[in-house]
């Protein structure tokens, strides 16, 4: 289990207290539970992702002009596009390769460091649902800086695993004091997506969603018309 993230944020209370009761739900079943520490290289990956991932948009849309015959107009793409445009712009091959080799690195020690155990329990996000705009990518008023520090305060959980390329799954398992689904994340080696799989259904059948969405509907979707 670890409920650090690999940049070292802490999630939420209510989000910690997720993952410690899925944990303790394991361990009634016979599974034993102990604390994970990301190896260095897994805990260190965002900025070489973000090389990566921000690159790899540059270059679609370099790819896409040629069939459209012209560079995008300044509408057509959000701010945060155009800031992944000026960032691969502004890189060298050695960067993009010096990123890749952390990637791997990383790749090969969380391979390594999963030969000790079947599966990672975790958080999905460190905060419960945000309002939807709140983390700004597209408005005039974007700042990279600001989309950075806002995405990774929400979501620093799940990056790890693009990048690894582990089978991980988020599953709505409690709920918080406003009733909005709060996330538990498992990740497992790789390969092993049909335990991963199997896992996911054991806790469904232990936690059942279904019955909690009516009143989900009721509360935060507007009312159908007759």
């Amino acid at each position: 289990m670890a409920l650090r993230a690999p940049g070292g944020a802490l999630p939420t209370e209510e989000i910690g207290a997720a993952v410690e009761q899925a944990a303790a739900l394991l361990e009634r079943a016979g599974h034993r539970i102990g604390d994970f520490e990301y190896p260095a290289a897994a805990a260190e990956v965002a900025p070489a992702a973000a090389v990566v991932w921000m690159s790899a948009t540059a270059e679609e849309i370099d790819h896409l002009c040629k069939y459209v015959g012209r560079a995008p107009l300044p509408d057509e793409l959000e701010a945060l596009t155009w800031a992944c445009i000026e960032m691969g712009k502004g890189r060298t091959a050695i960067d993009y390769e010096r990123a890749r080799r952390a990637l791997t690195a990383a790749t090969r020690d969380m391979s390594e460091a999963f030969q000790q155990f079947d599966v990672l329990i975790l958080p999905s996000t460190a905060l419960c649902a945000v309002p939807t705009g709140s983390i700004d990518g597209r408005s005039a008023n974007f700042s990279l800086e600001r989309w950075n520090e806002d995405s990774y305060r929400f979501a620093p959980y799940t990056e790890l695993f693009n990048v690894t390329g582990q089978p991980a799954i988020s599953l709505p398992l409690a709920q918080s004091k406003e009733g909005l689904p709060i996330g538990v994340q498992l990740a497992a080696p790789l390969g092993e997506d049909a335990a991963l799989l199997s896992l996911a259904a054991w806790f469904e059948r232990e936690l059942p969603w279904s019955g909690r969405l009516a009143e989900l509907r009721s509360r935060f979707l507007p009312a159908r018309r007759a």
